[in-house]
């Protein structure tokens, strides 16, 4: 699996702040800064820019003291699912490239500690990588995003 750490996490924040000009970090796996400033153009006539930007898969973070993590669009992200339903059979497997989780290393010891409360079927399976969606809505509870 990718895990993102906190060199290139930095390096994308930086690029996402030098482009926006403002207190925001805005990430979307693959895209430029080219395609961060096309949307903001994009978006700023939408009356919502942060809103139309997550609705495009940018996940968006604030740096000011006590902001929030980043918050990504279910519906436009590529991943199969970002969050699991609550309705959702807890081993029901879905793909996904990575973890990113802003001022963290690897997310080896939360994997580790979600599957020793969930049981060891929600193991991921680094060589297809997909994870148990039990998984990834716990992974989700301890801040951490499924890329």
């Amino acid at each position: 699996m990718t895990y993102w750490t906190i060199p290139a996490i930095a390096l994308a924040g930086a690029m996402a702040i030098s482009v926006s000009g403002c207190g925001d970090i805005a990430y979307k796996t693959g895209a430029s800064a080219d395609q961060l400033r096309q949307d903001k153009e994009a978006c700023k006539m939408s009356g919502d820019e942060s809103r139309c930007l997550k609705d495009k898969g940018w996940a968006m973070s604030s740096l000011e003291p006590g902001a929030s993590p980043p918050q990504t669009s279910s519906a436009s992200a590529p991943v199969a699912a970002r969050s699991a339903p609550p309705q959702t059979d807890p081993l029901r497997m879905v793909a996904i490239s990575g973890w990113a989780k802003f001022g963290a290393g690897s997310p080896d010891q939360a994997i580790a500690e979600c599957v020793a409360t969930l049981g060891p079927a929600h193991r991921p399976d680094g060589a297809t990588h997909r994870v148990s969606a039990a998984l990834l809505a716990c992974m989700r509870a301890k801040n951490w995003l499924a890329l």
